[in-house]
């Protein structure tokens, strides 16, 4: 299940990257009550192949279809979310030391 701190930190994220849709409340507990039980950390990464894709504010179920193909391409591979996976952080930032320096500490692991 994700966190609820996942959860706000996926939804502000979205916010950001779409300004124009203005979130309810219920909108924020329709969302939460479908994405509730995904696995830590999916959603997160989820979130960061739709803000590079999608041209508008994500339905639930185009939520649900990226998390299920982000899920098939990282398995079962524990993933933590207060920072990707060494892996996926090399593959986004390659071995560019200054990227790697900039991020915040809680997303190096």
């Amino acid at each position: 299940m994700i966190s609820p701190h996942e959860f706000q930190t996926s939804m502000t994220i979205l916010a950001g990257a779409f300004p124009d849709k203005k979130l309810t409340e219920n909108m924020l507990k329709a969302y939460s009550s479908a994405l509730s039980d995904l696995e830590e950390g999916y959603l997160y990464l989820a979130v960061q192949d739709i803000i590079k894709s999608a041209k508008f504010f994500p339905r639930i179920a185009e939520i649900l279809d990226t998390y299920h193909r982000v899920w098939q391409v990282h398995g079962r591979r524990p993933i933590s979310y207060d920072g990707e996976i060494i892996e996926q952080l090399e593959k986004t930032l390659g071995k560019d030391k200054r990227l790697w320096n900039k991020l915040p500490e809680k997303e190096k692991i």
